[in-house]
């Protein structure tokens, strides 16, 4: 029996909803094509950052930068678009720190 051949995955592309509209100059003209991973284009007031303690950590999450799991009981980060409350992500507090220098999926 030979070795099975991988199969092939197709580079990461961002949602239609994560990548803001090429036309939309008013909303963040100094991150124009810049990513927030799994949140989209925003500038730094247009999106709440907010600490989850321990305790609060109820539910396991997927860390859209490193793609590995938030465990429950485990402190993170949660950062929730103002226009866009149901948009909102959790991350690793140290994936969302560094997020300027990996790419989603990186791990």
């Amino acid at each position: 029996m030979g070795r099975r051949k991988a199969p092939e995955v197709p580079p990461w592309k961002p949602p239609t909803w994560l990548v803001s509209d090429p036309g939309d100059n008013e909303r963040s003209p100094s991150l124009e094509g810049s990513l927030i991973p799994g949140i989209g284009s925003y500038a730094d007031d247009e999106i709440t950052v907010r600490p989850v303690r321990a305790g609060q950590a109820l539910k396991r999450y997927d860390c859209p930068i490193c793609n590995q799991a938030i465990a429950i009981g485990m402190p993170h980060t949660v950062v929730v678009p103002n226009d866009a409350p149901d948009h909102r992500r959790h991350f690793h507090t140290a994936c969302w720190r560094s997020r300027h220098t990996r790419r989603p999926g990186r791990s």
